[in-house]
C-alpha cells in the first residue's frame, strides 16, 4: 500500500470526522495521569506520564518515567506516586476535576507475578512498562487487548494529559504508519506526557503503549537518516509542517505475558 501527499492530507483533515466512531469517553475512563514525586540530590522534583488501569488494583505505565534511565542515580529516591483519573471537565472552565489515588511504592510482587523490582530495567524499549499496585481498589473496568498489528493507514487513538498545572486533556487520533519488530510507528498530535498512554484500535481494544516519540522538526531531521521506511519520509515531512509528529508505541503482545499474574 503506497501513500501520497494528497492521501496524507485527506487523512489528516478527516481525523475529526473519523474520531466520532471511537468512544473517547470510555477510553478516558481507563486512563490515568501518573505523577512521580522524587528527591534527587536533595532537590524535590516531579516526573509525569500517562497510563491505564489494568483492573481495580493495578495500574500500567512506562518504566522510563519512573527510572529515567541514564539520569537516576544512587542519590535518587521516589517519595510518592499518585495516579489522577476520572477527569471531568468543569463547565465554563478549561480545567478538569478529577479523582486521585496513591500507588503502594513499597509493594512486593507476589508469587505468580512478574517482579519489576528484581528484574531491573536496562533501558530497552521492549520492557519499557511496569505494573504498579494501588493503595486502594477502584471501580475501573478492565480494558480489552488486541495483539493483531494494525494495517497501514488504520486509525488508532490515544488519550493523554499534559501541562501538570492545568491537566489539559488531549484526545489524539492518529494513523498507523508501520510496525518495526516490537514497535508501532504512527503519526498524531502527541506530546510530552503521552509516554505510557494506551494506544487503541477502532474497536476500543488496547494494542500498545506509547514509549517514545520524535517531538520536533529538528529531532525528526536528526532521526531521518536512520528511518527505515524511506518511502514515508516525504509524508512525515509534510505532517510535521501540519503539527503532527511521529510517536512510537510498544506492541501490547510484548508485555501481555507479564500481565497474567495481575489479573
Amino acid at each position: 500500500m503506497k501513500y501520497s501527499l494528497s492521501a496524507l492530507l485527506i487523512l489528516l483533515f478527516s481525523l475529526s470526522v473519523y474520531s466520532q466512531k471511537f468512544d473517547f469517553l470510555k477510553a478516558r475512563s481507563q486512563f490515568g495521569n501518573c505523577m512521580i514525586y522524587f528527591t534527587e540530590n536533595d532537590s524535590s522534583k516531579v516526573q509525569y506520564s500517562g497510563g491505564f488501569f489494568l483492573n481495580s488494583q493495578y495500574f500500567v505505565t512506562c518504566r522510563h518515567s519512573l527510572y529515567r534511565h541514564g539520569d537516576f542515580n544512587d542519590k535518587t529516591k521516589i517519595d510518592s506516586i499518585i495516579v489522577y483519573y476520572n477527569f471531568r471537565e468543569i463547565q465554563g472552565d478549561e480545567k478538569y476535576s478529577y479523582s486521585k489515588i496513591k500507588v503502594d511504592i513499597h509493594y512486593k510482587y507476589q508469587n505468580g507475578q512478574y517482579s519489576f523490582t528484581k528484574n531491573k530495567w536496562d533501558g530497552d524499549q521492549i520492557s519499557d512498562f511496569i505494573v504498579l499496585k494501588l493503595e486502594k481498589n477502584t471501580n475501573i473496568s478492565k480494558p480489552k487487548f488486541d495483539y493483531t498489528a494494525p494495517k497501514e493507514k488504520d486509525n488508532i487513538y490515544s488519550v493523554g494529559f499534559i501541562d501538570v498545572n492545568g491537566l489539559r486533556e488531549i484526545d489524539a487520533q492518529s494513523f498507523f504508519l508501520y510496525a518495526d519488530d516490537n514497535a508501532y510507528f504512527m503519526l498524531g498530535k502527541m506530546d510530552v506526557g503521552f509516554s505510557g498512554s494506551p494506544i487503541y484500535n477502532d474497536k476500543g481494544y488496547i494494542i500498545g503503549i506509547v514509549t517514545d516519540g520524535i517531538r520536533t522538526g529538528d529531532d525528526w531531521e536528526s532521526f531521518k537518516p536512520n528511518f527505515k521506511e524511506k518511502r514515508l519520509i516525504p509524508i512525515i515531512n509534510k505532517a510535521y509542517e501540519s503539527g503532527y509528529r511521529v510517536a512510537i508505541a510498544l506492541n501490547a503482545k510484548y508485555f501481555s505475558d507479564k500481565l497474567n499474574g495481575f489479573q
